[in-house]
């Protein structure tokens, strides 16, 4: 189930880059209107068939979006970008959600590398695709808070019998 979601979860990614952001950004469709960075992570766990509240889930802080849906064993609260790296490779590969100051967005790691998704306000303020040690916002950030999702045994059975994802508010 962990490969499934990668892939999928990575190919769904690439119709999102080159969509515009704004904060306050909630399209629905790739590369037609704005996005934000929690709207971004909400909007493609609904293409991908998840029951969450695409709304309520996109305006969460960081911590929260990742409280409700990464595995809770693997979510850590780091405070250095090396660190974060070493967190990711020590997990494996898969998909990780990580909130940063201000700011959310998609860790994939596979094959050996890690890539940073996210829509991004810095330029060209699009939804694009950073490698790790390449991405401005990953180290502009003073604090990390990641978890994987890719391996989130409960959130799959949830969206294997349709069932509602709540969104944790706390």
């Amino acid at each position: 189930m962990e490969t499934f979601f990668l892939n999928s979860f990575h190919a769904l990614l690439h119709y999102w880059y080159a969509t515009r952001y704004d904060f306050n950004g909630t399209t629905e469709t790739p590369r037609k209107g704005f996005i934000a960075c929690g709207y971004l992570i909400s909007t493609i766990m609904q293409h991908a068939g998840f029951k969450v509240e695409r709304i309520r889930l996109a305006q969460q802080r960081s911590g929260n979006i990742i409280k409700t849906l990464c595995t809770p064993s693997t979510i850590k609260t780091l405070n250095t970008y090396e660190g974060l790296r070493e967190y990711i490779e020590e997990q494996g590969e898969g998909v990780f959600f990580v909130g940063l100051d201000t700011h959310v967005g998609i860790l994939i790691y596979y094959r050996g590398e890690i890539h940073f998704s996210h829509a991004s306000p810095i330029a060209p303020q699009t939804v694009v695709q950073d490698k790790f040690n390449e991405s401005l916002a990953l180290t502009f950030s003073s604090i990390y808070v990641a978890g994987k999702v890719s391996n989130n045994k409960e959130l799959f059975k949830k969206w294997m019998t349709g069932q509602k994802i709540p969104t944790v508010k706390k």
